[in-house]
């Protein structure tokens, strides 16, 4: 069961013209907003994001910290702290092959509104999978995760989240990236016909939350977290 420390940290979010998921994290004080790298135009100057809130967009300073366009990923500054929900770890520590993992998002765009933090943000989805495969890096830590479950438009850039094993914790293991896609033939009946079909395989691609820690290390300029919720 995903717990309140997760879901109240999921946002809705729009940069530019490009809609999709992130979610906040704090590290050493401070607090981020973490997407993916594909929504964001790195030849553009930032300087506010569009969060969905009580029914509408709302926009909201923001500055881009670090952008990783080969790991898909990219960190927001706010100028405000977003999430009070309590600390959660950013680690793949703990996680085991083939145990169940969770990811949350705006699948289509769509949401449920609920009170967070005193204002109306939506209620993100929660889809389920298991940990399929993970891709080394040169110092043999996990630097992508393959999640064997269905993943739709809109939950890019919201996290994969798993529970410790060991502890029952808790923790962000990756960000949504996207799917892998397979081609197939169409037919007319029995027919092959010269047309074919991009589909969604199943194999979601997910890449760790260590490339976001690297981002914010090189700009910590995050807002700094006051007390959280309990």
């Amino acid at each position: 069961m995903i717990k309140g420390n997760v879901i109240g940290r999921v946002f809705r979010i729009r940069v530019g013209e490009r809609g999709g998921s992130s979610f906040a994290v704090e590290f050493d004080g401070r607090q981020y907003l973490i997407t993916v790298a594909h929504l964001v135009d790195e030849t553009e100057q930032f300087s506010c994001i569009d969060i969905w809130s009580d029914g509408k967009w709302k926009r909201f300073d923001a500055k881009l910290i670090g952008c990783d366009s080969n790991a898909d990923v990219a960190v927001f500054a706010l100028g405000f702290q977003i999430a009070k929900s309590p600390p959660i770890e950013l680690s793949v520590e703990g996680i085991v092959w083939s145990q169940d993992v969770y990811f949350l998002g705006f699948p289509f765009g769509d949401d449920w509104n609920v009170k967070v933090n005193d204002c109306l943000y939506p209620m993100p989805f929660v889809k389920k999978g298991i940990l399929s495969a993970a891709f080394l890096d040169d110092e043999n830590k996990p630097r992508r995760l393959v999640i064997d479950g269905y993943n739709n438009w809109g939950f890019s850039g919201g996290p994969v989240v798993f529970e410790d094993v060991e502890t029952g914790c808790f923790k962000i293991a990756a960000i949504i990236s996207g799917y892998r896609s397979s081609v197939h033939d169409v037919y007319r009946g029995q027919t092959a016909t010269q047309l074919t079909v991009e589909v969604n395989s199943g194999l979601i691609e997910a890449n760790c939350v260590s490339h976001a820690i690297s981002l914010i290390k090189h700009n910590p300029i995050g807002v700094i977290v006051h007390d959280c919720e309990n």
